[in-house]
């Protein structure tokens, strides 16, 4: 698995202060690759030349649902968690199977998305490899 000093994360988040807050947790959690971008537009022409190794991705954008950045990260097959104020209940059944980290969240918390999801990352790409062998 990579270190998540190597890894590229992507956060997609509205509030300055907020996307401050995250990107300090991610660098406190030996994260030194780190974007942030302030909305769907800015997000979504990132995408278009990049390939993050994971995004936090947060709901509501300047009043404007993400899920058009939602749904390229989908197809994508790149792993990503939402952040928002509100529960998961408000969620598109689209996105039933993505994680939801209700703000304020910990840094701990954070951490253990990012870990998961690589490691999920890293099982399916051995899965993929072993398939074509």
């Amino acid at each position: 698995m990579k270190s998540k000093s190597g890894i590229q994360i992507l956060v997609v988040e509205d509030e300055p202060i907020i996307s401050m807050l995250i990107e300090d947790m991610l660098i406190e959690i030996g994260c030194k690759n780190i974007k942030i971008m302030a909305s769907i537009s800015s997000a979504l022409e990132f995408l278009g030349g990049a390939q993050p190794d994971f995004t936090i991705l947060d709901i509501n954008l300047n009043g404007t649902r993400s899920y058009p950045v939602a749904a390229l990260l989908k197809s994508r097959k790149i792993p990503f968690v939402f952040v928002s104020g509100y529960d998961a209940a408000t969620l598109d059944l689209a996105y039933a199977d993505v994680q939801l980290l209700q703000k304020p969240f910990r840094i701990g918390d954070l951490d253990l998305m990012i870990e998961t999801a690589l490691a999920l990352t890293q099982a399916d790409s051995s899965l993929d490899r072993r398939e074509l062998e």
